[in-house]
């Protein structure tokens, strides 16, 4: 009977659609109270080293100890980055750096087929280009400039571009990542953060957020819209300059030889 019961679970997990087949286990639900403590607890900034860490198992997927043969992976990225007016011009310009770092790790990872993509948002939302391999991806990355007209935090705005960009340009069976850079809450059209993030989870994506700044208000919001459970999917950083020495930590850790630099940021 046993037997019986696990043929059928199987088979019917074989022909559920991908994105049901991510929906179909449901997540437990973070508190309504935004004082909780699985909140304030995100408050804290870690290490460089130990979010280096957290994000290279995480969201880069690097794991050395693993040996044998493996298919290669194919993953679909896109990069959501913050450039409202609160994030000013200069740390704009070292979020973008650091984020053109995290593309060019996908290449040491070894059996890794990766695309990217990258929106921005201010008081709207831009495409700044759809998926492409990293190798082209970085350099798209690295020209990309300060919103001309910045202005509010229309997180929802990113997220719906970035549903957009996997609807239309996703591969069959890659696996979907969203990495989202912001400093704060949402203030325009925000009861639609919440709801857009769920699309992209509905859709078997995951969402990584690096909360940016010594204390965020509402970063219950953040922990929402990223995936469960948000000590693996929201990463603390007090600066983008930070973030940048962040992924100098990772490079040391994937590139052999490599050694991380003290970064002092340009930004007052």
């Amino acid at each position: 009977m046993k037997s019986v019961v696990f043929l059928s679970l199987v088979i019917f997990f074989s022909v559920l659609p991908k994105y049901s087949q991510q929906t179909f286990w449901r997540k437990p639900a973070l508190p309504s109270d935004p004082n909780a403590n699985v909140y304030q607890k995100l408050q804290n900034i870690p290490s460089p080293q130990q979010t280096a860490q957290k994000i290279l198992a995480n969201f880069i997927g690097f794991h050395p100890g693993r040996v044998g043969k493996r298919a290669i992976t194919k993953e679909d990225i896109v990069i959501i980055m913050d450039g409202s007016a609160s994030v000013g011009q200069c740390e704009f310009n070292e979020g973008r750096k650091a984020l053109t770092q995290t593309i060019r790790m996908c290449e040491v990872k070894g059996l890794h087929s990766c695309r990217y993509a990258a929106v921005t948002f201010s008081s709207g939302a831009i495409v700044n280009f759809k998926f492409l391999p990293s190798a082209i991806a970085s350099q798209k990355m690295s020209a990309i400039t300060y919103p001309s007209n910045s202005g509010g935090t229309n997180t929802q705005a990113g997220l719906a571009e970035a549903v957009k960009l996997f609807l239309s340009g996703s591969r069959r069976s890659s696996k979907l990542k969203v990495l989202l850079t912001t400093d704060g809450q949402s203030n325009i059209d925000k009861y639609l953060t919440i709801p857009n993030a769920k699309k992209l989870k509905d859709m078997g994506a995951e969402i990584f957020v690096v909360a940016v700044g010594d204390y965020i208000y509402g970063i219950d919001e953040m922990a929402k819209v990223a995936s469960y459970p948000p000590e693996k999917y929201v990463y603390r950083v007090k600066t983008n300059s930070a973030l940048l020495y962040v992924f100098e930590l990772a490079w040391e850790k994937v590139r052999s030889g490599y050694k991380a630099k003290p970064y002092a940021s340009p930004c007052s």
